[in-house]
């Protein structure tokens, strides 16, 4: 009967420690996903930038002709 219960107490150990790698690893993938977030954010508006700079390029140009 001892010997269960160390078995039942180890398991719950486990099971303990495997709950909070998991918790970190949701953690983790929580700031991941924010962060790819941001990175997504930041692309479209450097591609906003580019498009902009090309179009004052483009104006620019065209005033010096006329």
């Amino acid at each position: 009967m001892l010997k269960s219960y160390k078995i039942l107490f180890s398991c719950h150990e486990k099971q303990a420690s495997w709950e909070e790698r998991l918790n970190a690893v949701d953690a983790l993938n929580h700031k991941l996903t924010a962060l790819d977030k941001k990175i997504n954010a930041m692309t479209q508006l450097e591609f906003k930038v580019e498009q902009v700079s090309e179009r004052v390029e483009e104006v620019g140009q065209t005033n010096r002709v006329n």
